[in-house]
C-alpha cells in the first residue's frame, strides 16, 4: 500500500521575484486546506485537514531569507473543520469552517489569551461538568439544593 503523495500536507515558499523555491516543510499530517499570510509578511496562518489551525513565524522568509527546515510554530488552534483563513487584523484570525458554513474569530494577542483563559478559570462547573471531568472541589447535588 502507498502512503500519502509527497506533497500531502506540506507547505511550500517561494520567491516571487524569481519563483524560486526558498521552503518546504511539512505544515500538517492531513491534506493542507488553507493558508494566509499575515499583513507585516511576517506569520503564516494554515489550515489542515487534521483539525488543526498552525501559526508559523515566517519573518526569516520576509527579510528574504530561507529555510533549512521548517519555521517556528507559533501556535497550534484545534478547529473542527477548518477549511480556510484570512488574517484580520495583526493579531485576529478568521478561520472558516465546514466549507464556509461557519467562522471562528481567534485572538492570537496575548492579553486576550489571558483573559479567556482567566475566564475558564474562574467561572463555576455544572454538576454535570464535574461528573464528565472528575473535578474535586465541585459542589454535590445536596449542597445545590439547600442553596
Amino acid at each position: 500500500m502507498r502512503g500519502p503523495p509527497r506533497w500531502h500536507g506540506r507547505a511550500v515558499a517561494f520567491d516571487t521575484s524569481s519563483w524560486e523555491r526558498v521552503a518546504e516543510w511539512r505544515a500538517h499530517d492531513a491534506l493542507l486546506r488553507g493558508f494566509a499570510i499575515s499583513p507585516d509578511g511576517a506569520r503564516l496562518v494554515t489550515t489542515g485537514q487534521d483539525n488543526l489551525v498552525k501559526v508559523w513565524d515566517i519573518s526569516g522568509l520576509a527579510a528574504g531569507g530561507s529555510l533549512a527546515g521548517p519555521p517556528p510554530l507559533l501556535d497550534r488552534i484545534p478547529a473542527q473543520f477548518p477549511t480556510d483563513a484570512a488574517w484580520l487584523s495583526s493579531d485576529r484570525l478568521g478561520v472558516f469552517l465546514s466549507e464556509g458554513v461557519q467562522y471562528l474569530n481567534v485572538s492570537l494577542n496575548a492579553d486576550d489569551l489571558i483573559a479567556e483563559a482567566t475566564q475558564r478559570l474562574t467561572r463555576s462547573f455544572t454538576v454535570e461538568e464535574c461528573a464528565v471531568h472528575q473535578i474535586e472541589s465541585c459542589p454535590t447535588l445536596e449542597q445545590i439544593r439547600t442553596r
